[in-house]
């Protein structure tokens, strides 16, 4: 509710519809106020609630929100919109860096072929081709070895040409014990899928450490993209999970929400 200033101005004033008159039906003036959100034009599509509301030595009045309709956006498809702007921004800097010798490349470390894990490529490929980003495969078998995939691990560390990687995860069943500590070989800062403790602690500390975590990050740029700031407002984070929940409530703080 905090998130979009609360409160729809009331006569130009704040907060409260006709405290200090007689009471009014609350769908007439909820009709009243659709048109006042209307003329709003808000960049992100929101949806009008209201309540009666009674407050000692006043008048009965209605208290208004706006709320976020995330079900109207995903129905028109803005996320598409903010996915075609940042496909562009990534264009033009890929763009840039090409001007100036350096060629954008990502790394894909993949331990046999889980279904998923091949869609997740697939995507990924796409997504980088269309930007500009060369991609280089290292396919191991699903036996591999800890060593094996640790070497493999440090040589994309060791190669300047790669500027970042995605390590497929959950790794193979008897590496599986063990995930945690191969995947903290990536050094951090070509650990774009945010896997490793370092890029964690880049998050939760606010130091360029690594990459934040795909869908935290794409929660704030959601939010960029709609010139939605966070700043002073009150943002509740359903789930804690070092993926999403904790991330994104850092990322939030980061903004002084």
């Amino acid at each position: 509710r905090e998130w979009y200033s609360v409160l729809i101005p009331s006569k130009f004033g704040y907060g409260f519809s006709d405290l200090t008159e007689a009471p009014r039906d609350v769908d007439t003036v909820v009709e009243e106020y659709r048109r006042v959100l209307a003329a709003l034009k808000h960049p992100f599509p929101v949806v009008l609630a209201a309540h009666s509301l009674v407050l000692p030595g006043a008048a009965e009045g209605v208290k208004f929100y706006l709320l976020p309709d995330f079900q109207r956006a995903a129905d028109v498809g803005l996320g598409k919109v903010v996915t075609a702007a940042m496909n562009q921004r990534l264009q033009e800097r890929v763009a840039a860096l090409k001007e100036k010798g350096i060629s954008p490349k990502l790394a894909i470390i993949r331990c046999g072929e889980n279904p998923s894990d091949l869609a997740y490529e697939k995507g990924a490929e796409s997504r980088a081709a269309l930007i500009g980003v060369e991609v280089q495969k290292f396919l191991l078998p699903g036996d591999v070895s800890k060593g094996r995939l640790i070497e493999t691990i440090d040589q994309v560390n060791a190669d300047g040409s790669i500027h970042g990687c995605l390590l497929f995860r959950p790794l193979p069943l008897h590496l599986r014990g063990e995930q945690d500590k191969i995947c903290n070989h990536l050094r951090p800062e070509k650990d774009v899928d945010c896997m490793t403790d370092l890029s964690n602690a880049g998050v939760f500390t606010g130091k360029d450490l690594g990459f934040a975590p795909c869908t935290p990050q794409a929660c704030m740029e959601i939010l960029h993209h709609y010139g939605i700031d966070p700043k002073g407002k009150r943002a509740v984070v359903i789930g804690r999970s070092l993926v999403v929940g904790k991330p994104v409530a850092m990322m939030l703080l980061a903004e002084n929400a």
